[in-house]
């Protein structure tokens, strides 16, 4: 694995845990997570996961109501 892949997983994993919280603005998580923009982190995330980060804090909120699980 390249050095740039496994800091991203890393970035990712990070992103992750605070997506879950679901306190932290988009803008914020990508911030703290090392990533330029909102925008660079939704571009890499949706390559990672398939989807948007704002979609999956969305699939997360379902998914604790009781509708389901994520599927990344």
């Amino acid at each position: 694995v390249p050095l740039s892949a496994y800091i991203t997983n890393v970035r990712l994993d990070h992103a992750i845990s605070q997506l879950v919280s679901g306190e932290t603005s988009i803008e914020e998580i990508a911030a703290d997570n090392g990533f330029t923009s909102a925008r660079a982190f939704a571009s890499v995330f949706k390559k990672y996961y398939h989807m948007l980060p704002s979609e999956y804090r969305k699939q997360l909120k379902y998914v604790t109501a009781g509708g389901g699980k994520v599927t990344p």
